[in-house]
């Protein structure tokens, strides 16, 4: 049933291809593709959609607040745990990349964020100041999406690896916190 993915992993890896090229052009004083630059804004929501699915359906999301640092790692562990270390760190180096600039862009864009009066980006400067969050949105679509095509079945254990249920908090073996998930 994971052949279902297939389709939204690649086209979150053409995501992130398109939006690196169109940030590259952007910072070089150039919008690529004008005003249909923007399908890769409405792009995001076609592969969010299944990551979140995906994250559901592998028992991973759970709603909870936590103010400890450890629970969002934990959980960023956990929906990430069937994709490679490369594939990990690229989605976070994204991520801080993409905060990194959009401040930038904040800092030298005196005129704001909107395009034109219809609020379509299209000047090299509002592309740049979108595409930053492009890359960082592509990125982890890609990343959590290959990671649940490969523990589509995968049991969950925890840190120990004695098998443990989704909804477990603590291991019913060894008694270890499991911080709301397993992981494989």
């Amino acid at each position: 049933m994971q052949v279902v993915l297939y389709p939204f992993i690649a086209l979150s890896a053409v995501g992130l291809v398109l939006s690196i090229i169109v940030h590259v052009l952007a910072h070089l004083g150039y919008a690529p593709f004008g005003e249909w630059t923007f399908i890769l804004h409405v792009g995001i929501f076609v592969v969010w959609l299944p990551a979140i699915l995906a994250l559901y359906r592998g028992g991973v999301v759970k709603f909870q607040m936590s103010m400890r640092p450890s629970a969002g790692w934990r959980m960023w562990q956990q929906m990430v745990r069937g994709s490679p270390k490369w594939m990990q760190r690229m989605t976070v180096g994204f991520f801080i990349y993409g905060f990194v600039s959009f401040f930038l862009f904040v800092a030298f864009s005196a005129g704001g964020v909107a395009g034109k009066s219809h609020g379509i980006p299209d000047t090299p400067t509002q592309v740049w100041g979108f595409s930053g969050h492009w890359m960082i949105f592509y990125s982890a679509a890609l990343t959590i999406l290959y990671s649940a095509m490969n523990t589509w079945n995968a049991p969950l254990k925890c840190p120990a690896g004695h098998l443990v249920s989704p909804l477990d908090q603590f291991c019913p073996e060894c008694g270890a916190v499991l911080g709301g998930r397993a992981i494989v």
